[in-house]
């Protein structure tokens, strides 16, 4: 069995990644689920997004409102994903909110907020990490989730693809297999 794994940066890319044929299987994040009647989807969890900011940031709370937002400096990912849609909405209401550097793939991000360039929006999953790194994480109130969800095609998968949803579609049903 071959894997190979390929980054894709909107649910969109991921879902023409599918629906084309270049991927059995795919791993996307966006606010609800896809539309994709023609696709397997299962939904693994739900992480709220958090405020990263840079080391020394002044915080009296571990949570932000979401209009405090206004006025920042960002670093965030491209068009398209639900951190940058955040973003956009603040900077829609806000002038002074504003993208020092946008980039391609969100795991350069995390640098960038480490030297001080600015602030980011990601999910709750890189908060351990980030804090690790002396940034300063806060949920955003109110929440935002970031709905994690793996598609495939309905039917004609190779073996190992149709074994591994089995084992997705068994994990989020909380069936047991003992490991």
């Amino acid at each position: 069995m071959m894997v190979n794994v390929e980054g894709s940066f909107t649910p969109a890319e991921t879902v023409e990644a599918i629906r084309s044929g270049t991927a059995e299987i795919g791993l996307l994040g966006s606010s609800g689920q896809p539309h994709t009647a023609d696709l397997d989807v299962c939904q693994l969890e739900s992480q709220p997004l958090v405020l990263i900011s840079p080391p020394g940031t002044e915080a009296d709370s571990d949570t932000i409102e979401r209009q405090h937002l206004d006025g920042l400096r960002f670093v965030i990912s491209q068009r398209g994903s639900l951190m940058r849609q955040l973003i956009d909405s603040a900077l829609v209401h806000d002038s002074s909110t504003s993208v020092i550097a946008e980039m391609a793939h969100r795991t350069s991000l995390l640098p960038l907020v480490c030297a001080g360039v600015g602030h980011t929006v990601m999910p709750d999953s890189w908060r351990d990490i980030a804090a690790s790194s002396g940034c300063v994480v806060r949920r955003i109130v109110p929440e935002v989730h970031l709905d994690i969800f793996v598609v495939s095609r309905k039917g004609e998968l190779s073996p190992g693809a149709e074994a591994l949803m089995s084992l997705i579609h068994s994990r989020a049903l909380g069936l047991d297999f003992g490991t």
